[in-house]
């Protein structure tokens, strides 16, 4: 899924995060990365390009920043080589991760991320950060849920709840894209 890996997307300086293997680590240490906590580390960018994966039926399109390069007289100049997409997880468990992230929207706890054009479906999250004790607010989402579109991850740092400060922010975002097309 691409955790404790750069995406390639071309950042001179991203980060790898850390997916701890699994040797070592001991049963507690297992429930808590099998929750997102303990030891794992992700970036944003990571878990966009996750959330793209289930909202694409298991298949992992890696993120790019330039589609290409034109000429004012739009000639294509140059289009960056991009890697191939691959599959990541089944067809099956994509369409169960997307109903359960629905979910989430339509009665758990990312209600505030709800979008009324199309729906939403998305996670909510609240990260421990350690030194200040004050978790970071986490929603990774996509839209519509029907014909997923659009992957939008936020991330508020020492934001607190993530269905109460990140989610709010993805539904803004999402409505914002949705009403700049029309």
């Amino acid at each position: 899924l691409g955790l404790g890996q750069k995406t390639a997307i071309g950042l001179g300086h991203e980060a790898t995060g850390l997916l701890p293997e699994s040797a070592g680590l001991t049963i507690a240490d297992l429930a808590n990365l099998s929750l997102g906590q303990g030891q794992l580390l992700v970036t944003p960018l990571q878990v966009a390009q996750l959330t793209q994966a289930i909202a694409n039926d298991g298949l992992l399109i890696p993120a790019h920043l330039i589609e290409e390069v034109r000429t004012s007289q739009g000639m294509a100049l140059f289009r960056p080589q991009r890697a191939p997409s691959r599959r990541v997880i089944s067809r099956q468990t994509a369409a169960r991760l997307r109903e359960a992230m629905r979910a989430v929207t339509e009665s758990g706890t990312g209600q505030l991320a709800r979008v009324a054009e199309g729906g939403a479906a998305g996670k909510t999250g609240s990260a421990e950060t350690g030194p200040t004790g004050v978790s970071h607010a986490w929603f990774t989402g996509f839209a519509p849920t029907g014909r997923p579109r659009y992957v939008v991850t936020v991330l508020v740092e020492e934001g607190g709840s993530g269905g109460e400060r990140a989610a709010p922010i993805f539904r803004q975002i999402v409505e914002g894209i949705i009403a700049s097309l029309r």
